[in-house]
């Protein structure tokens, strides 16, 4: 049985942080929580696959930190989770400490798993998830939102049909006034030179979802589209 002893920059939850070690031997690894007072829990981890390719590593790492960013930038209120690309698996392996979240610390201890399983150097573990947080995942949630939310048409003027690509960037289901209102204070505020962190409500979901006609920019255009979309399809039900 392989022993695993994580590091963690446990502080937020009263952990403090105790070196790697790994064996050679087989699995399950077995990891060591030491919290403030001296207590060590043992606890079992059989991997973390969330993206079902069979092995776990650095992918699923930055899978669980998206999550766990989905999280904070909906005010830690999200009861339905579908719109990420693997909602099953992060529910099911998410947690890999067992301490009842899914979160920084669980990211943490994969790439620390990834680390001394591969043989890779620290700074390839991070590169490598870097470049799946930066350039695959955002491809993944793209899909991920064209299969929930589809694409949407309506005519021109001239009576060409114009394509919206997702949009429903509150996550309610509908493409309405609402997800163009969200858009229009997120591009307000970007051309102020605001400042954003994960507890912007929706701010993921609007970089994600918000480039409604896949210009590459987020602004009042994609705002004004939905809502012309919006008027289209309230006078169709009508």
């Amino acid at each position: 049985m392989k022993k695993f002893i994580s590091v963690l920059a446990a502080a937020a939850l009263g952990m403090c942080a105790v070196p790697v070690t790994a064996s050679a031997d087989a699995e399950p690894y077995i990891f060591y929580l030491k919290d403030r007072d001296g207590n060590v829990t043992e606890r079992e981890f059989y991997g973390a696959d969330i993206n079902g390719d069979g092995v776990t590593d650095a992918k699923d790492a930055m899978l669980i930190l998206s999550y766990n960013a989905d999280l904070a930038s909906m005010g830690g209120e999200l009861d339905n989770i579908n719109f990420f690309p693997f909602p099953e698996t992060i529910k099911e392996y998410g947690d890999v400490d067992g301490d009842g979240f899914i979160n920084g610390l669980d990211s943490t201890l994969v790439l620390s798993y990834y680390r001394e399983t591969s043989g890779l150097s620290n700074e390839e573990v991070v590169a490598e998830g870097n470049d799946y947080l930066m350039n695959e995942l955002p491809k993944l949630y793209k899909q991920k939102s064209l299969e929930l939310a589809g694409e949407h048409y309506f005519p021109d003027e001239d009576g060409s049909m114009i394509r919206l690509s997702a949009g429903d960037v509150n996550l309610d289901g509908i493409l309405d006034a609402r997800d163009a209102s969200l858009i229009l204070g997120y591009y307000a505020d970007l051309s102020s030179d605001a400042y954003f962190n994960d507890s912007y409500v929706h701010l993921r979901a609007i970089r994600v979802y918000g480039d409604v006609n896949q210009d590459g920019l987020i602004n009042g255009t994609d705002a004004s589209l939905i809502l012309a979309y919006y008027g289209y399809a309230s006078a169709q039900d009508a």
